[in-house]
């Protein structure tokens, strides 16, 4: 069989400063252990992976063009990890588009999109809204598809342009087709797990 060995877009990729604020990567405290009954233990992780280490990472591949998709840097300014991106992205060849961290419950939304919108490589954002009955799987702590305020600001993306990445468990595609049904003008990406 022949391999692949042509152009590749990775439509995925992260890089992170550990000395960011990064609540998923630290080991504060149990709430931001939530990927650990997902994944199992991620303490590889808990260092700094920057655009030097994905480079090294990929240079057997034929990437040409590659997304960054946020990773909580900087956390709760989400602009802050944005304007890394995009420094480091005008000084390499990737990564060509950002999509941002975004908390549509909070009262700078438009202030947080706006920021965003002002990278030349901002195409989206991506909040994850994976919740469960069980706490130990909940990324977040209510279904914020029932969240009026979620629901009303999510509407906003249609003004900059942008779209969605979807970050749900697979109990809850039902309301993303709803979600993408009730905003046909958003492009929306899908991510779910079991």
């Amino acid at each position: 069989m022949n391999q692949y060995d042509g152009p590749i877009v990775d439509t995925h990729m992260h890089l992170w400063d550990y000395n960011n604020d990064i609540p998923w990567l630290s080991k504060k405290g149990k709430k931001e252990h939530f990927f650990e009954p997902l994944i199992g233990n991620y303490d590889r992780l808990r260092r700094d992976y920057k655009i030097e280490d994905y480079l090294i990472a990929a240079k057997k591949h034929h990437i040409t063009k590659s997304v960054h998709i946020e990773v909580g840097n900087f956390s709760p300014n989400y602009i802050k990890e944005t304007n890394w991106i995009d420094s480091i992205a005008k000084n390499n060849l990737l990564p060509n588009a950002i999509v941002g961290s975004i908390d549509f419950c909070s009262e700078d939304v438009e202030k947080t999109l706006k920021g965003h919108a002002k990278s030349k490589y901002f195409r989206g954002v991506r909040q994850a809204l994976n919740y469960d009955s069980n706490p130990d799987f909940q990324i977040v702590n209510e279904n914020l598809f029932e969240n009026d305020i979620w629901r009303s600001n999510f509407k906003l993306l249609k003004e900059y342009n942008a779209s969605f990445d979807l970050h749900i468990y697979s109990h809850q595609i039902k309301n993303g087709a709803q979600l993408a049904k009730d905003n046909p003008e958003v492009p929306i990406m899908s991510l779910f797990r079991k």
